[in-house]
């Protein structure tokens, strides 16, 4: 190989060892990602399996934890956010307003004046409301809450495509060097020196196919094509052994490669029936090579449409939870702007009631109009009186509590605290009967998908090893071939500088 080859082929193999150390670096932020994706799995069956419930406990018996469990043993809950304890008669609850009697005494009339004097004084929001007309309710909030998309899917991983564009090398040096050797036979002669020329020659051209024929199975490893390599290198290695086998030393008293005569008769040579096998193989390799790689492009071209396929339902995905976020977010907003409205309408509600409902027809602040409460009304027909109801918040949160997964996740967070009769907090460490214990119920599940999740992350990081294991090898074989041209380059430059000098 001459100088001006050596450098080019040392070119050659440097920009092969950036593209395998591209293809590791790949192969290192794939498996990063994988590990990532099986910290969020474990961290999913971590939490599943720290899961808490509360139940009930008398000593003898216990019960799962339920509202009507704990009214019915003398607790409340309150909301810690706002204060508002559920059901609870301090806060604004759900209340009756009866109509005005026209019958009253004057005594009736008296009192209702010094109960209402009274109260009023006490409190400036309950004093303003004295002989006014009943607050206005908000409008109702009608708006329905968004649904989500049916399931989030997870980012598809991009297909690994070592080889996107695959030359298939060039075979025809390679076959015309067995070709030549394989049609080269020689007399039997000797020179002078009792050496044979022509067979140093053949053993020489043997040596010259066999670089040609190693130079074309590296070629095609470079290029994915591992089954025309791998035939290829299987056929030189039986050659080989049959080579090895077949006698070197070639005069008339060897029978076994022909007839030798001291006439020069053409003999039968070990390096001919060598390159007649290769030759054999080349031709073999050079017409199934095309559908190598034909069939190595239709499986790339399937996998990048399948990852195509999956990464744009990922994206719709993606689009959809987007979309669904933004218009929760509005939907919170919204009806965060109502609650502000509507606790504020209850609070003025009550302070009106408080100020007005002693106060009799015969008072100067008789004439203050009854307007009704929101949602509910009911006439006695009796009594001639209308009753009108309004459903606060606190009797939202009961009606809330109703659900026992809210009530207990809201226990344990932290969002709500029990209360006794008289209102006041509650651990629930010192509450006895109330116990806590990891929830199981939910263990099989979880486990069940930890172990799918895992089984499928570990199949991928298998098939990621493997992959790695490929790449160093021809990172490794790269190197020592980069090593030898790089020597045999120095060692040229050192003669020539010699000649020189």
């Amino acid at each position: 190989m001459g100088l001006a080859a050596s450098q080019a082929r040392l070119l050659t193999i440097t920009s092969r060892l950036s593209s395998v150390e591209l293809r590791q670096q790949r192969i290192a932020n794939d498996k990063m990602r994988l590990a990532s994706d099986q910290e969020e799995v474990s961290n999913k069956y971590t939490n599943a399996l720290s899961n808490k419930t509360l139940s009930f406990s008398d000593g003898v018996n216990t019960v799962a934890m339920t509202y009507d469990v704990l009214t019915a043993n003398g607790y409340s809950v309150k909301r810690i956010s706002d204060g508002v304890i559920a059901g609870s008669s301090s806060n604004p609850a759900k209340t009756t307003i009866p109509a005005k009697s026209t019958q009253n005494t004057n005594n009736n009339s008296s009192n209702s004046n010094n109960d209402s004097g009274s109260s009023t004084t006490q409190n400036p929001e309950i004093q303003k409301w004295v002989g006014k007309p009943a607050p206005t309710p908000p409008e109702s909030f009608n708006q329905t809450p968004p649904t989500p998309p049916t399931e989030k899917l997870t980012k598809p991983s991009a297909p690994v495509i070592s080889n996107t564009t695959i030359t298939v090398p060039d075979f025809n040096k390679t076959i015309s060097n067995a070709q030549q050797l394989a049609n080269t036979s020689y007399r039997y002669t000797h020179s002078w020196d009792g050496s044979n020329w022509e067979q140093t020659q053949s053993v020489f051209s043997k040596q010259v196919l066999d670089e040609s024929l190693s130079e074309l199975i590296n070629n095609l490893y470079n290029q994915q094509l591992l089954e025309t390599g791998n035939k290829l290198k299987e056929a030189k290695e039986k050659a080989q052994q049959t080579y090895d086998r077949a006698p070197k030393n070639l005069d008339f008293n060897n029978g076994d490669y022909g007839q030798s005569t001291f006439s020069g008769r053409k003999i039968k040579t070990a390096e001919n029936e060598y390159a007649s096998s290769i030759l054999s193989a080349l031709k073999s390799a050079q017409s199934s090579v095309n559908s190598e790689v034909e069939s190595i492009n239709q499986k790339n071209s399937t996998a990048q449409n399948n990852y195509n396929t999956e990464l744009a339902k990922y994206n719709k995905n993606q689009q959809e939870w987007s979309n669904y976020e933004k218009e929760q977010s509005a939907y919170d907003d919204a009806y965060a702007t109502y609650r502000v409205k509507y606790d504020a309408y209850v609070r003025d509600y009550t302070n009106w009631e408080t100020a007005n409902s002693n106060r009799t027809s015969g008072s100067p602040d008789s004439t203050v109009e009854q307007t009704s409460r929101p949602q509910n009304s009911s006439t006695d027909n009796s009594t001639g009186s209308t009753n009108t109801t309004v459903t606060p918040a606190s009797q939202e949160l009961a009606n809330q509590l109703k659900n026992s997964q809210f009530l207990i996740q809201g226990l344990i967070s932290g969002y709500l605290a029990l209360v006794d009769k008289n209102g006041q907090e509650i651990s629930l460490s010192s509450a006895t009967n109330i116990l806590e214990d990891y929830d199981k119920t939910d263990d099989a599940a979880a486990e069940a998908e930890y172990n799918s999740q895992m089984a499928k992350l570990n199949r991928k990081e298998k098939m990621l090893d493997m992959q790695s294991k490929r790449i160093d090898t021809e990172y490794s074989a790269l190197t020592t071939e980069y090593e030898s041209v790089k020597n045999l380059i120095s060692t040229h430059a050192e003669k020539d500088f010699q000649y020189m000098s």
